[in-house]
């Protein structure tokens, strides 16, 4: 039952007027702030069964379910009614629960809905620091910090990282490169295997033809493989990146063919690829491919210590004058999820 339906029957439960619902025991408010007198037939973790003079017997979701105030409701093992105070209620002495009363009668499934209805809530952090190799256009061993942050829930996936390496050889700089990209990926339901993808990313690099490059695409995404432990899904899309800084300045309109591939071997080991294919639309056979490939270790559970290990590969087959066509960074960071 939809919350448009629940409203629907407080609404004919209103109009009936309170004496008809006096013979009901119990007092519910829902996730949208309307309250309802019943009786409680079945409570169960998925669903709440009432019966109303007027409505007769109807089922509402649980997690649309803020408040159970019932005089004598319980659930049994089996989730059928027993006797006493409910795991999602308390006593009620009246027509209106009391204000502590109603603070603690806020059943599990009600606290987890606004985490999956509000965009700011359910976020994982983490943060990695450690060493890194590169061997390109700039070959040396240097430093890399890097920050991100992923929401998942049934309808939407959102990533954002922030990561910048500097590495400097005998004194003197010879690498400097930050990249700010996030991804957000709109799911058409549990049961499809489509969805809707946006990217975007800000590149800052001191050793390339450009300074910056600013890139965003649009598309749809397939699931080939979606379970418990695997994850492996592909992306077609259309946009284009702009350079500034460099010989060529402007916007290059591209598209994007990308596969990303996660699997978790178990609670502490994990192995993650992603490739993009970015061929241009204006300057053909011009192109580029951005892959990342690595193996990440939960080191301590508690602490959410984990280490990582793998390699970046950058490829633009027409990289300028006098720069390589590869960058490569191969990297080792200890890093905390919170």
């Amino acid at each position: 039952m939809g919350s448009g339906m629940v409203r629907t029957l407080v609404v004919l439960a209103a109009l009936c007027g309170a004496g008809v619902a006096s013979g009901s025991d119990t007092q519910i408010r829902l996730a949208s702030g309307e309250t309802l007198r019943v009786s409680i037939v079945e409570l169960t973790e998925t669903h709440l069964k009432c019966s109303h003079p007027v409505l007769g017997e109807f089922l509402i979701p649980r997690d649309q379910v803020v408040i159970v105030a019932p005089e004598a409701v319980g659930t049994s093992a089996e989730g059928g009614v027993t006797g006493g105070a409910t795991e999602a209620g308390t006593a009620d002495s009246g027509d209106q629960a009391q204000p502590d009363a109603q603070a603690d009668a806020v059943p599990a499934a009600a606290n987890e809905a606004p985490e999956k209805l509000s965009f700011w809530r359910g976020w994982k952090r983490s943060v990695d620091l450690g060493a890194i190799g590169s061997d390109g256009n700039s070959e040396t061993f240097g430093a890399r910090g890097a920050f991100g942050m992923a929401r998942k829930s049934d309808t939407m996936e959102t990533t954002v990282g922030l990561s910048y390496v500097f590495n400097t050889d005998n004194g003197e700089k010879t690498k400097s490169r930050g990249e700010l990209d996030a991804k957000n990926e709109w799911l058409f339901g549990k049961e499809s295997r489509w969805g809707f993808f946006a990217a975007g990313k800000v590149e800052f690099d001191e050793f390339q033809d450009w300074d910056w490059r600013i890139s965003g695409f649009l598309g749809p995404s397939y699931a080939f493989i979606r379970n418990d432990k695997t994850l492996l899904r592909g992306r077609v899309g259309a946009g284009g990146s702009f350079e500034l800084g460099g010989d060529d300045d402007g916007f290059e309109p591209e598209l994007l063919i990308g596969l990303d591939f996660e699997h978790a071997f178990n609670e502490r080991n994990k192995i993650f690829a992603s490739s993009e294919y970015l061929p241009s639309l204006s300057e053909f056979p011009d192109y580029r491919v951005n892959s990342k490939a690595g193996w990440e270790i939960l080191v301590d559970e508690k602490s959410g210590a984990n280490l990582k290990l793998g390699l970046v590969d950058r490829y633009d087959s027409s990289p300028g004058d006098g720069f390589k066509k590869n960058d490569i960074e191969y990297f080792v960071t200890l890093g905390w999820s919170f």
